[in-house]
């Protein structure tokens, strides 16, 4: 039994480090809307190889590119023009959008030269309003290629969040990295590996523990018993409030304390209460009632309803979905009765027929490991589209 156990905790905390890996993968799962290059510097030329080089870097990165800004989580532009003109580019582009922050880059100065080139590069967050602006003074493509690395740092800095400091149109907690967090609906499926506990009562029992023959005087000690097969839970989740919820669902598990291929089945409810403190972690206390449906032969009585509490862990994949680790200790209400194992034998073989039934307090530790996805998202959100 506890190598038994020592596997189940092996595989749920691998389960649990996979859960995590998706995370990670799912983070850099970001759409941004770019748009082509505009304006010329030297040459058409600088433009196309600019244009490369931002498809290149942020492609390389596995940012999703959309061709359309809605629903985008970024927008982002570039430009080239001359440097003479850029007061009145800057006055001109200021008409459009005040930029929260703004690197200016120089790499020449312009007694050396007789014309100076700029590109900007300017992305939005179309969740938060803020808005990046770089600018790149330079005389040659050269100019460009010495400072790009440290332009796409800025820039991916700021797509990561860890630049972002300002607030926006949109309030922090409508950004789109929270809509799996607020949904109206979640389906869920998870593998359970439940733990089933029955602890002997001393009903009718000779000194305690023991069933017995009146005639012969013989005794047989008996114990408590553990049970622990694999199982399965299919639910879905409807979000009535942002801090409470209601799950209904099936739960299967396998076996029983004599047959194995019974099969358990039984209607979960479970009333939650998520905590969301974490961008990419959310808590969800609970309390869990079960009803089984059907009943193993070999109880005289058992007692369907059982209750108690559990909680999820749960991190974000993707935009509506969530892996989670779920753990709960529910108990039944009333004694499980089982029968005797030694009624029902040949006469030859009924040693000890006394009691007929046997008393347990039955009790329940659950852990499983399952994805559950959102639909419909309970807020709305609006964006401001620069052209």
């Amino acid at each position: 039994m506890v190598y038994t156990m020592k596997k189940c905790c092996f595989a749920l905390l691998l389960l649990l480090c996979a859960g995590f890996s998706l995370h990670a993968q799912s983070a850099a799962n970001i759409s941004i809307f770019s748009t082509p290059v505009t304006g010329f510097g030297r040459s058409s030329g600088e433009n196309r190889a600019i244009n490369a080089m931002l498809t290149n870097e942020l492609t390389s990165r596995k940012y999703t590119l959309v061709y359309a800004p809605q629903g985008a989580d970024f927008t982002l532009h570039g430009s080239l023009g001359i440097f003479d003109e850029y007061d009145d580019y800057e006055n001109q582009y200021d008409n459009r959008i005040q930029p929260t922050t703004t690197y200016t880059f120089n790499a020449p100065t312009q007694e050396y030269y007789g014309v100076l080139y700029l590109f900007q590069l300017m992305l939005r967050n179309v969740g938060t309003g803020e808005v990046v602006l770089q600018n790149i003074i330079y005389a040659s493509l050269d100019d460009v290629y010495n400072f790009f690395p440290l332009v796409m740092h800025n820039l991916f800095t700021h797509i990561s969040g860890s630049g972002i400091s300002g607030s926006g149109p949109a309030e922090k907690n409508d950004l789109k990295s929270d809509l799996w967090k607020d949904q109206w609906i979640y389906f869920r499926a998870s593998l359970n590996y439940p733990i089933t506990f029955y602890l002997l009562q001393h009903n009718g029992l000779k000194d305690r523990i023991n069933l017995y023959n009146e005639e012969t005087n013989n005794v047989s000690p008996i114990d408590n018993k553990v049970t622990a097969m694999p199982g399965a839970t299919l639910g879905t989740e409807f979000q009535l409030l942002n801090f409470f919820s209601l799950e209904l669902n099936l739960q299967l598990n396998m076996g029983d304390t004599k047959d194995k291929a019974f099969i358990n089945t039984a209607m979960g409810l479970e009333l939650k209460s998520p905590l969301k403190f974490f961008d990419n972690i959310m808590l969800v206390p609970y309390v869990a009632f079960l009803f089984s449906l059907n009943v193993s032969p070999v109880f005289s009585d058992f007692p369907r309803a059982a209750a108690g509490p559990g909680i999820q862990f749960c991190t974000r994949v993707g935009k509506h979905g969530a892996f989670f680790i779920d753990a709960k200790y529910v108990f039944s209400f009333r004694d499980a009765v089982m029968h005797n194992p030694y009624l029902g034998l040949p006469s030859s073989s009924q040693s000890y027929p006394e009691p007929a039934v046997i008393h347990y307090k039955r009790s329940q530790v659950e852990i499983g490991a399952g994805y559950k996805i959102g639909i419909l998202d309970k807020k709305k959100y609006t964006a401001t589209i620069i052209y």
